[in-house]
């Protein structure tokens, strides 16, 4: 696992264009995630998980677009937002877990804000302290700007969908940190649609029963 990951990391030091480093990391990250999963499972038996507690997450997000946005002025610019999300996880059927989340995000150039309602499902396993997680959702997203961002004049309302990947770390029974969560955002916006990548870390809390 350590060699495959480090020809990634090869990879992604030759790799130019943002987004395919952007893509490049994904994949180290999922490298990391499968080889915690393998290492979980022979584990498991030890540590004696069958499922995990229901917990909420609170995550500060940084977002920007995939490609150049044309503004008021003629410009083009990445669309650049500073937001955070708020999700639920429901872990009856370790190592699934049913997700929905609540998204904001606000950008100073654009004007724009974003809001997002989404659901869906991920894949966790947890071992000593660390949880790796990988999220898919689906829903609704809503955008408005005041610089004809995409063309609009009034805001636009359609689905969207969501992957995401992380970990959080155990600090107590019910308290735990988020250090990273990436996320490619699909949005139903402008001529060729948009691609939003979001940056964060945050907390979490998780709901274990006092019995």
């Amino acid at each position: 696992m350590i060699y495959v990951y480090r020809i990634t990391l090869r990879l992604f030091a030759k790799v130019r264009g943002v987004q395919l480093r952007l893509i490049a990391i994904l994949l180290s990250v999922c490298t990391l995630l499968s080889g915690t999963s393998a290492f979980a499972q022979v584990h498991q038996s030890q540590i004696g998980i069958d499922r995990l507690p229901n917990q909420l997450s609170i995550v500060g997000l940084y977002t920007y677009s995939d490609y150049s946005l044309q503004y008021a002025s003629g410009a083009t610019e990445r669309a650049r937002l500073y937001g955070g999300t708020a999700e639920y996880a429901w872990r009856r059927f370790y190592p699934w877990q049913a997700v929905a989340s609540v998204h904001y995000a606000k950008d100073d150039l654009f004007n724009q804000t974003l809001y997002s309602a989404q659901a869906g499902a991920g894949y966790i396993h947890a071992y000593d302290r660390f949880t790796p997680f990988v999220n898919l959702q689906v829903g609704i997203s809503k955008t408005e700007s005041d610089q004809w961002m995409y063309l609009y004049r009034e805001s636009k309302t359609g689905f969207s969908e969501t992957l995401s990947v992380g970990s959080d770390y155990l600090l107590t029974p019910h308290w735990a940190v988020r250090p990273f969560q990436i996320q490619n955002q699909y949005l139903p916006f402008g001529s060729r649609h948009s691609v939003y990548w979001d940056l964060g870390a945050g907390v979490t809390y998780r709901f274990v029963s006092n019995k």
